[in-house]
Formats: C-alpha cells, sequence, structure tokens
C-alpha cells in the first residue's frame, strides 16, 4: 500500500480520483449498485475529489482528465474520526456501569473536572 503524503502532487490539484479506497459503506450516501460490501461493512469505490470536497463515489473512475492516487484498496475515512479509543481514559466509564473498585476514586475525579 503507498503512504500518501499532504505533499504528494496530486494533492496540489483541487480536483482528482481516490481510486481503489475502502470506505465504512455507511458513510457513503449511495454505494454504487456493483460495488459489494465485505464482511467489515466496507465499500471498494472510487472516490470524486472537487473542490477539496468529496463530490461522489464510484465502482470505477470515469476517464475525465482528472489526476489520481491510487490507494491500493487502502481505507480512507473522513477527518476527525477517532479510530483508536480507551474508554477508561475518555472520562465515560462511570456512565458504562462496569467500573472496578479500586479505579473508582480516579474516574470520579476525572469525571468531576469535565463535569
Amino acid at each position: 500500500m503507498p503512504f500518501l503524503r499532504a505533499s504528494d502532487p496530486v494533492f496540489d490539484q483541487s480536483s482528482y480520483w481516490a481510486r481503489r479506497a475502502r470506505v465504512p459503506a455507511a458513510l457513503v450516501p449511495e454505494v454504487p449498485s456493483p460495488v459489494r460490501i465485505d464482511t467489515e461493512g466496507l465499500a471498494s469505490v472510487d472516490i470524486k475529489i472537487v473542490d477539496g470536497r468529496i463530490a461522489g463515489f464510484s465502482d470505477q473512475a470515469i476517464a475525465d482528465g482528472l489526476p489520481f492516487c491510487d490507494l491500493e484498496d487502502g481505507q480512507a475515512w473522513p477527518c476527525f474520526v477517532d479510530l483508536h479509543t480507551h474508554l477508561d481514559k475518555g472520562h465515560i466509564v462511570l456512565r458504562g456501569g462496569k467500573v472496578i473498585d479500586t479505579m473508582l476514586p480516579d474516574y470520579r475525579e476525572l469525571d468531576s473536572l469535565f463535569a
């Protein structure tokens, strides 16, 4: 899988295709009909970017002359998605119902800071 950097020349363009991306099907407004959703809930699609924003999804990039980057079936997620969370450090553990007694005083103190 390629390691793409923000300095990649394709990102200098305001419009381009991100080809062969695996994206959460739940976040795609309309999954193109021939696209299959795998067991992880990911759809393999090409993403069209226009003026720096997602303009659409396709099962195959259209030959429209736009540059493209090949994600080689790498996952693409929207910005600001927390892919790694520690529930015990998210200050929500008291709301979850299961708390280890030895940790309870620490959580109560932390929770009070963010209440």
